[in-house]
């Protein structure tokens, strides 16, 4: 079953530096990670329903949950994990599994 790791950034002060660190920082380090299959990057542009305040939203797929957990433990995640918390402090992940 494919798992992913879905991260919810809502904090951004400034988009424009946000977007060129993202692009030019913060996916080199994520494509690092071991058993990274996929990484997709969306942005939010309204919501159908509710107030949710999300600038962007990225989905990292593993090919299953014993990997994206065994590569939570990796430097490269540890190293991603401090760079994605500097860019949003109060960023939201989410771990899921398809069924």
């Amino acid at each position: 079953m494919t798992a992913k790791l879905i991260v919810l950034y809502s904090d951004i002060k400034d988009p424009r530096k946000f977007d060129e660190h993202y692009r030019n920082v913060h996916i080199p380090l994520a494509e690092k990670i071991p058993g990274v299959r996929k990484i997709v990057v969306l942005k939010v542009k309204g919501v159908a329903v509710g107030k949710a305040n999300y600038y962007q939203v990225v989905e990292v797929y593993y090919d299953n949950i014993e990997t994206l957990k065994k590569a939570g433990e990796s430097k490269e995640a540890k190293e991603a994990l401090k760079d994605a918390l500097a860019l949003d402090p109060n960023l939201t992940i989410l771990i899921v599994e398809e069924e």
